[in-house]
């Protein structure tokens, strides 16, 4: 991971979101960040980055290789997740794959993480969205920003 590199990102997805704004008038509460693998992992660094702007985030099969006491910025920011469970990229329940000399966070326990930065109720509810798929959802957030982990049993990226 290379701190520069990821504050020139930030920089210029700043000004491309300052750029917009001042040629579209865009709305100031939708700006919405996703992305697959390592867009996700971009789109955590942005909502702790440009929290000001950035209104929730999706992502899927996301790398996620910085801790969250990086995250500086305390506003909440409303997450829905989406990782398979035989992910061999980006193993779901964390540890070293071909990726990253480093080792991956278990996914449930990220969530948590996030739940507890968007000061949700520690208690999550899991439903079944489908025959193979869970849906673990963090409620009574603050300002009711959602943490929401899909995860797709045998699934993979």
């Amino acid at each position: 991971m290379n701190p520069s590199g990821l504050a020139r990102d930030v920089r210029f997805i700043s000004d491309l979101i300052e750029t917009l704004n001042a040629a579209y008038n865009i709305d100031s509460t939708g700006v919405y960040a996703d992305g697959l693998s390592n867009g996700g992992g971009m789109a955590f660094v942005l909502s702790c980055t440009l929290s000001d702007w950035i209104a929730a985030v999706g992502m899927v099969a996301s790398v996620q290789l910085l801790p969250f006491d990086w995250c500086t910025d305390q506003r909440a920011v409303p997450m829905i997740a989406f990782h398979g469970t035989a992910d061999r990229t980006v193993p779901y329940h964390g540890g070293k794959s071909w990726v990253a000399r480093v080792a991956f966070p278990d996914m449930p326990t990220w969530a948590a993480d996030w739940a507890r930065r968007n000061r949700c109720s520690p208690n999550p509810v899991e439903s079944a969205a489908a025959a193979d798929v869970t849906r673990l959802e963090y409620t009574d957030c603050a300002a009711d920003d959602a943490v929401v982990l899909y995860t797709v049993m045998g699934g993979a990226a």
